[in-house]
């Protein structure tokens, strides 16, 4: 596991993009020296290979990264990765000859490009099918030992049986002392009185040992567990594990200690007066390339239902304070006049027709760059939520309040990690994202957020 500027990168993610590279940029390579190896004079004139051949590369990286071939969760199958595959290479194919065509000083040239994609997409399906191989082999996994049996370590199977950051095999669980419930479906539990501690991890050749006891006091093996540790064996608690894994905090049971002694929670003032003048010129350029669509989207409002064309909703922001959110209207008139403030649902008929299309395209949120001009939303951040929800789920939800200390953003680590939260189980969900940035906050995590919203919007995911 990498860490990048606070936030948790899986090595199959880095091994990924890495192989990735090295093949787009040697498939360039391949594709000059196959249309000229035979011309020597002709390879002197072409010029340094390297900028073009890392361009091609980064066009197709990109591309992989939209089909979702950079997935945290890693439940890909062979038939769907060929299949991923495949597109990546066709539309690599179209995009780098429109950009070919746009920036003729990258350009390949026909020839080069047709052997370059046609190389690259060879090896980069083996590649990839290989690494799917290997990504299945119990040998090339990291060994983890649950200390716990009961419902806290069943967490750890649980998060890890959902497909988060596959490369991790248990290879047991080690009961807890006097007893207690048993919470996770295997044959390989261990009993702390038939062998130490670090003799299991030595047998079983663990990497990494997670502390996962529903009650330490008097069954926390604090010897065992130093001495693992003094071997080099990595020792984590639970909490820790589950947000390295899932990019999520764990909010069962979850001790105000760890949120206070962890690592993160920083928030420098360069850091932040660097987010704001990221937001400000974001806003303003979004405002402007967004200016000829906002009269169309306008007009078709009130062709399409009656009623105003700006919706406006008093949302909560940081700290608590309110302020008037800006959207276009997506759904009927008055539509809560008779039910007041209700969760969004599938298919919700409060929405019209046209309401749906500008929700799954996000044009209904571009007003709200207004609100990110005026300091109260930033681009990244929560999702703002409505008073009445608000007062009920800080209610209901330990540590749903510390989500206010943040700025509300327009997309957010939640919003593309989570499908849309429709109930108080959803809210709870989104929160252990939601903490997890504002715990992580860093100018690169808004920068993989961005590109994450990218592929959302492009394949119409949460909206409702």
């Amino acid at each position: 596991m990498f860490r990048v500027f606070r936030h948790y990168i899986p090595v199959r993610i880095v091994t990924l993009l890495a192989g990735d590279l090295a093949i787009f940029v040697w498939a360039a390579y391949a594709g000059v020296w196959l249309r000229f190896w035979a011309d020597p004079q002709a390879l002197a004139v072409i010029g340094p290979i390297f900028p073009k051949a890392l361009f091609f590369a980064s066009v197709n990286i990109c591309i992989a990264f939209l089909l979702g071939l950079y997935a945290v969760e890693g439940n890909l199958d062979t038939r769907d990765t060929t299949a991923r595959v495949v597109v990546t290479g066709l539309t690599g194919a179209v995009a780098n000859s429109a950009l070919f065509y746009l920036i003729p000083d990258l350009s390949l040239g026909r020839g080069m490009f047709a052997l370059a994609m046609l190389a690259g997409a060879v090896v980069f399906l083996n590649w990839r099918l290989l690494f799917l191989w290997m990504m299945r082999q119990p040998g090339l996994n990291a060994r983890i030992l649950v200390v716990g049996a009961g419902p806290a370590a069943g967490i750890v199977d649980d998060v890890l049986s959902n497909g988060f950051n596959p490369g991790f095999q248990v290879v047991g669980y080690v009961e807890e002392s006097g007893g207690g419930p048993r919470a996770v479906q295997t044959s390989r539990v261990f009993h702390p009185s038939e062998n130490s501690l670090y003799r299991i991890a030595l047998k079983e050749r663990v990497n990494k040992i997670v502390v996962a006891l529903g009650e330490r006091r008097g069954a926390f093996p604090l010897k065992e567990i130093l001495t693992c540790k003094m071997m080099g064996i990595e020792v984590l608690d639970l909490p820790t594990f589950y947000e390295q894994v899932s990019g999520r905090i764990l909010l069962k049971d979850l001790r105000p200690s760890w949120l206070i002694f962890s690592d993160g929670f920083r928030k420098s003032t360069s850091a932040l007066a660097a987010k704001r003048m990221v937001d400000i010129l974001l806003a303003c350029v979004g405002l402007i390339l967004a200016l000829p669509l906002l009269p169309l989207a306008a007009l078709a409002l009130k062709i399409d239902s009656r009623g105003p064309i700006l919706f406006r909703q008093t949302r909560v922001g940081q700290h608590g304070r309110l302020f008037t959110l800006y959207k276009l209207r997506t759904m009927c008139d008055d539509a809560e006049a008779e039910t007041g403030p209700v969760w969004a649902a599938p298919g919700d008929p409060r929405v019209t027709r046209l309401g749906r299309l500008l929700r799954a395209s996000r044009i209904d949120e571009i007003p709200q760059m207004w609100n990110v001009l005026k300091g109260e939303m930033s681009f990244i951040g929560p999702r703002p939520e409505r008073p009445h929800f608000v007062q009920a789920l800080q209610q209901k939800i330990p540590y749903y309040t510390q989500r206010l200390t943040a700025k509300p953003g327009l997309t957010g680590w939640a919003q593309v990690r989570y499908r849309y939260g429709g109930s108080a189980e959803d809210a709870l969900e989104k929160l252990q994202y939601d903490l997890y940035y504002i715990k992580n906050m860093s100018l690169f995590l808004d920068v993989l957020i961005a590109v994450d919203t990218a592929r959302v919007i492009l394949w119409g995911k949460g909206a409702r």
